[in-house]
């Protein structure tokens, strides 16, 4: 190998030693992403440059070195490096847990929690005690009061399977009377990044005994943008004396932290009678 040729092997060589430790350095530099909100409602997402006593520093996509202290920080919580350049981010787990009514198989994040109502009668309180177990309590007013608890976990980054136990009081029309009802179930979503689909099938409870009553739900959820979704959703019950479906389908849009539901339902319970009901709704993370 003569001088020429072996200055510039030796030449290519350091250069792709500087280009690995330079890949490295920034992988280690990019390998912390956080989601931070701040007393005055402000909330901002990037990799973390300097965190000390008194204060964090994050590089954030569209405002570059971000200084927050500690005393102006509401809610801090690490979050998946990967998402942090991604088109539509979405770092409410609140609004990828929750359909209108029904739940996927994603779960809340440690020490998140949610409010939601629908149509004013429909009410729901969850909060995730661990990444992978919530409880939640819910009301129809004026028919029932339950409470549930989920378990899940990621099977993949794409696949992600719960189950649901929900336990409470029917109160029956008329009579003045309460009975038990409750519903075992097991859940699966597919999807990730902006579209995820949800199937649950479970059986139900009723005064203390499993009926010969299947219940069915599915519903699909596309992020159309940073503050918009399109949901659909289904739910079956089937039993030997009836058999209903109750669809909703609309949209959700952001302002803020707080979401709002809407679309049109109907109910169809194999009658010459077909119910369409307008939904509105609100979800409140906290």
């Amino acid at each position: 190998m003569n001088l020429p040729v072996a200055r510039i092997f030796l030449t290519l060589v350091i250069a792709a030693f500087a280009h690995v430790a330079n890949a490295q350095q920034e992988t280690a530099k990019d390998s912390v992403a956080l989601w931070v909100r701040t007393m005055n409602g402000n909330e901002y997402v990037g990799y973390l440059e300097i965190r000390n006593s008194s204060e964090i520093q994050l590089r954030t996509a569209d405002l570059g070195i971000v200084t927050i202290p500690f005393d102006q920080i509401r809610k801090i919580r690490e979050v998946d490096p990967k998402n942090v350049n991604r088109p539509f981010p979405d770092f409410y787990s609140a609004f990828k847990s929750k359909y209108f009514t029904i739940q996927s198989a994603r779960m809340l994040n440690k020490g998140d929690g949610y409010y939601q109502n629908g149509i004013l009668l429909y009410n729901q309180a969850a909060f995730g005690i661990t990444d992978h177990w919530s409880v939640s309590v819910s009301t129809f007013i004026p028919f029932a009061l339950w409470f549930s608890t989920k378990a899940g976990f990621s099977i993949s980054e794409g696949v992600h399977i719960a189950g649901n136990v929900s336990l409470g009081t029917q109160f029956e029309e008329g009579t003045g009377g309460t009975g038990s009802v409750g519903l075992f179930s097991g859940i699966i979503t597919v999807g990730k990044n902006r579209f995820q689909a949800t199937f649950g099938a479970g059986v139900l409870l009723e005064d203390g005994a499993f009926q010969n009553r299947a219940a069915l739900q599915f519903g699909a959820m596309y992020q159309t943008g940073r503050r918009g979704y399109v949901i659909f959703e289904g739910n079956i019950l089937d039993s030997d004396e009836f058999f209903d479906r109750t669809y909703l389908m609309g949209g959700r849009t952001r302002i803020r932290r707080i979401a709002i539901d809407y679309g049109v339902g109907f109910i169809d319970d194999n009658s010459d009678f077909l119910f369409l009901y307008p939904y509105v709704g609100i979800i409140l993370p906290f």
